[in-house]
C-alpha cells in the first residue's frame, strides 16, 4: 500500500467581528502581563513577546492581527531609544534608562519617561536595532520578539540558542554603544539583569501607545 497523503485542510475565513474580538483579547492579555511585569514579575516578558508577535509579526504563510485589520499602515510608531549620533555617545541598551536605587545601578524600561522619541513607519520601527554586541552585530525589535517568543519561553524553548547575538543579550546584557563611524565603542560596567526582558517591556509600551491612539 502506498503512503496516505495528508488530508487537505479547509480553512474557514474569520469575520471582521471575530478578528476584532481576537484583537481585544490579545490587547487585554498584553496589558495584564505588562501590569504584572511592572509589579515585579519580569518573566511576564515571555508572554508580552507572544502578544506582540501575534499583533505585529508577519511570515510567509501568516499575517499579523494588526495587518489583517489594516490598523498599522497609516500609523507612526514611537522609537523611544536614546542612540549614539556622531560624537554624542549613549551608554547601554537604547530602549532602557540607567537607574540608581539603594546605591545600586541598573537598567530599566522608562515607559512614558523616555528622553527622546522619533515616530517611524511600522517597517522601520519593527526592524530597528535594540541591541548591539561588541562585533557590531545587532538585534531588531522583530528579532528580539521572535527569539523570546519562539525559542526562549514565550511559546517554545529550543535546546540551543539559534542566535549568538540574542545569547549575548539574554545572558550577559552586553550591549555596546558605537559611534556613528563604528570606530569607537564603549561598554559601561553596570550589572545587567534580564535586559532582554526589560527591553521587551519597553517595546510593548511603544506598541500600546499606538494601540491607545487607535482608541483600543
Amino acid at each position: 500500500m502506498g503512503k496516505r497523503g495528508r488530508k487537505k485542510v479547509q480553512y474557514v475565513e474569520r469575520s471582521k467581528e471575530e478578528l476584532l474580538e481576537s484583537l481585544v483579547r490579545q490587547i487585554a492579555n498584553m496589558r495584564r502581563s505588562a501590569l504584572a511585569f511592572d509589579n515585579g514579575a519580569m518573566e511576564e516578558a515571555e508572554r508580552l513577546a507572544s502578544s506582540v508577535y501575534i499583533l505585529c509579526a508577519d511570515g510567509s504563510q501568516q499575517k499579523s492581527l494588526l495587518r489583517v485589520l489594516n490598523m498599522r499602515s497609516r500609523e507612526r510608531f514611537p522609537d523611544t531609544g536614546y542612540r549614539s549620533k556622531g560624537m554624542k555617545i549613549a551608554f547601554g541598551p537604547p530602549l532602557l534608562c540607567l537607574w540608581k536605587e539603594d546605591g545600586k545601578l541598573s537598567y530599566k524600561p522608562p515607559l512614558e519617561g523616555f528622553r527622546t522619541c522619533e515616530f517611524l513607519r511600522f517597517g522601520k520601527w519593527w526592524e530597528q536595532s535594540v541591541f548591539t554586541n561588541e562585533h557590531g552585530r545587532a538585534i531588531s525589535r522583530r528579532e528580539l520578539t521572535f527569539y523570546i517568543r519562539s525559542t526562549d519561553g514565550g511559546a517554545h524553548v529550543d535546546k540551543a540558542h539559534a542566535n549568538t547575538e540574542y545569547h549575548d543579550f539574554s545572558k550577559n546584557g552586553g550591549h555596546v554603544t558605537w559611534s556613528e563611524d563604528k570606530k569607537f565603542y564603549s561598554q559601561l560596567s553596570v550589572p545587567q539583569q534580564n535586559t532582554h526582558w526589560q527591553t521587551m517591556r519597553q517595546i510593548t509600551w511603544e506598541l500600546d501607545y499606538v494601540i491607545k491612539r487607535l482608541g483600543l
